[in-house]
């Protein structure tokens, strides 16, 4: 949202100056968390994939970010699409996971295939940037002792990436079939600026929405990148102050931290009013 130079610039230090270039970096980011975080939002551009959403029988969805550019995919179902069996013997339990990318949750990134017990006890992984599509994903699973698998039919083109991430299930007892998003919706409208999407029924469900779009700003609103340049400025000239603290006692010393979002909205305190229109 805002860059070190621009930081450097704003608390009038020379960019020949590094000595602080570490920690203010940490700052930036710090400041733009607490304020993404009391907004509920993200503010720069990016694209969502499987950005889950629960339906309430209404023909309105609010996407989690806005300002919306693009949306790629609704789809308000799944099916089964690629088939995995755990047949080893001797073991006593064989499950399979569809992990998640530690950066962004919602998106798939590998198999874990695990046997517990008998002559094939072990963890294997399979990389969805490897093996790019189910067909490749489920020739690779069946090289491992132990395991076979097979892509639906009419799916073997789809790619692994479209694997719905989700715990570890079971494999051993029963044939599993791991879903991808089914049921694209074909007729929807949607509010760019608000990311209201509408002129559709979504039926009830948890998290049974499934959402591909592109939101955020490509351009980050001036008086929004001000706010970060303060809130960096705050941080900067207190640095031996606490701002997550929330009670102190004088006599008999003591002193309470504030936690996760209260740390948070401490920071951003003193710029809720210029903050809140960009609220929900």
């Amino acid at each position: 949202m805002v860059s070190l130079i621009e930081i450097k610039a704003y608390l009038g230090i020379p960019t020949t100056d590094t000595g602080s270039d570490v920690i203010l970096n940490i700052f930036i980011r710090a400041a733009i968390d607490a304020i993404e975080t009391y907004c509920g939002r993200r503010f720069e551009r990016r694209e969502y994939k499987m950005d889950r959403h629960s339906g309430d029988n209404t023909s309105r969805l609010m996407l989690h970010q806005w300002p919306v550019i693009s949306v790629e995919r609704i789809a308000m179902g799944t099916v089964g699409a690629l088939n995995i069996d755990g047949t080893s013997s001797g073991g006593y339990s064989a499950t399979v996971e569809v992990t998640r990318d530690e950066g962004d949750p919602r998106e798939s990134t590998q198999l874990r295939l695990i046997i517990n017990g008998g002559a094939n006890d072990g963890t294997n992984t399979v990389s969805f940037a490897t093996y790019t599509t189910l067909t490749t994903l489920a020739a690779q699973v069946t090289t491992f002792a132990g395991w076979s698998s097979s892509a639906v039919s009419g799916y073997g083109a789809y790619k692994s990436t479209e694997l719905i991430p989700v715990g570890a299930l079971d494999a051993g007892q029963i044939s599993l079939a791991l879903d991808t998003p089914d049921d694209w919706l074909t007729g929807f409208t949607v509010d760019f600026k608000t990311g209201e999407v509408g002129d559709a029924t979504f039926p009830c469900g948890f998290q049974n929405i499934y959402v591909d779009y592109t939101a955020g700003y490509s351009k980050i609103p001036r008086d929004l990148e001000l706010t970060v340049m303060q809130i960096v400025a705050d941080i900067n000239s207190g640095r031996t102050v606490n701002r997550a603290l929330r009670s102190e006692k004088i006599g008999d010393y003591s002193y309470t931290i504030a936690a996760g979002r209260e740390a948070d909205a401490s920071i951003v305190a003193k710029y809720s009013k210029d903050l809140d229109k960009y609220k929900r």
